[in-house]
């Protein structure tokens, strides 16, 4: 979805990794020769702390990249921002987000439609399809759970309330 967006701005956009080590950068993005790296992090309820911040300040500094943007749809600590700011890292939350969508008229777009209606999850680790499995021994027996469908090579699970995968934000298209 964040891939689809900067799209719509007029960016050239190009997506590094996946589930596969990306070296810190979900996505590059290029418009007027002004190159920008994008770290996408799907955290609700952790705040992004300085250390995710100093990594992706090295993913940077190795990619040659001088901007960067740091999406998330939790929040970030004090010393995470200022530690942003000091190197011209933005940071985008939930409702800065939902700004960019909306000033891109996203709810009309048929492909972001289709993105927000597809409800087949990725598995984070292997991009893989996960499915629903149910606990059979165990704390959680009788429980529901995302699976992946890679098991046992893959072993990722995810509570069932969490909806998509964290590394899902940035894989999407």
């Amino acid at each position: 979805m964040v891939a689809l967006v900067y799209r719509k701005q007029g960016y050239a956009v190009s997506r590094r990794g996946g589930a596969n080590p990306d070296g810190g950068i979900d996505l590059i993005i290029e418009r007027n020769g002004t190159r920008t790296a994008v770290q996408c992090k799907y955290w609700k309820t952790w705040n992004v702390g300085v250390k995710a911040v100093r990594e992706f300040l090295g993913a940077l500094t190795d990619a040659g990249i001088k901007r960067g943007t740091f999406i998330t749809l939790g929040g970030h600590t004090l010393d995470a921002k200022r530690l942003a700011d000091k190197h011209g890292i933005e940071f985008v939350n939930e409702t800065g987000l939902a700004r960019m969508l909306e000033a891109t008229d996203a709810r009309f777009d048929p492909a972001a439609l289709e993105i927000l209606r597809d409800t087949k999850k990725l598995c984070p680790k292997c991009e893989r399809q996960m499915v629903l499995r149910t606990a059979g021994k165990g704390r959680g027996a009788g429980q529901k759970f995302w699976g992946c469908s890679g098991y046992p090579r893959c072993r990722f699970t995810m509570p069932l309330s969490s909806g998509q995968p964290k590394a899902e934000l940035a894989a999407v298209r």
